[in-house]
């Protein structure tokens, strides 16, 4: 027995040979036909004449007697990967397509003069967003000569612009 048989018997990777069973069986010293009705359990080629490689073990086929084809394994998973990203998109989709809408559906319509169409060249400060406005921003320009700020209506979602003089 070449010593790379023993670690390969033990790993559990393919079904040793029973010939290698045995030899393993009669060195620990059990029952050697015991050992091997137990192996021929496990061998789904055990009604047919087993091939054996070079390495004294048999390779592991499918209960059908093939050789496994790794590659249909690759290509089974390659397509449920992609079946898997389809749905998803197509699911995603869908709820996008709905949260559209839904947002869409709550959009609140303008009441009365409240809600202005923007740059309509009305002043801000003559309609109801006068009432809760608060001041944004304020910033100087032209060496502090003016002050220019942003007052924001929460109630008209709106923004405008004021200019005053710095009194200088």
């Amino acid at each position: 027995m070449s010593k790379g048989v023993l670690p390969e018997a033990f790993s559990g990777r393919r079904l040793p040979s029973e010939r290698t069973t045995l030899k393993v069986v009669e060195t620990l010293g059990a029952d050697a036909k015991e050992w091997l009705e137990r192996r021929s359990l496990l061998d789904p080629r055990a009604r047919r004449s087993g091939d054996t490689v070079a390495d004294g073990h048999q390779e592991l086929t499918d209960a059908n007697g093939k050789k496994r084809r790794p590659w249909r394994v690759v290509l089974a998973v390659a397509l449920s990967t992609v079946l898997a990203a389809g749905l998803t998109s197509v699911v995603w989709w869908q709820v996008l397509q709905n949260r559209e809408a839904y947002w869409a559906a709550q959009v609140k319509k303008p009441l009365g003069d409240q809600f202005l169409e923007p740059a309509d060249g009305v002043d801000p400060m003559q309609t109801k967003c006068r009432e809760d406005k608060v001041i944004a921003d304020v910033q100087t320009r032209q060496n502090d000569q003016f002050k220019v700020e942003m007052p924001y209506s929460n109630s008209c979602m709106g923004v405008w612009g004021a200019r005053h003089s710095s009194g200088r």
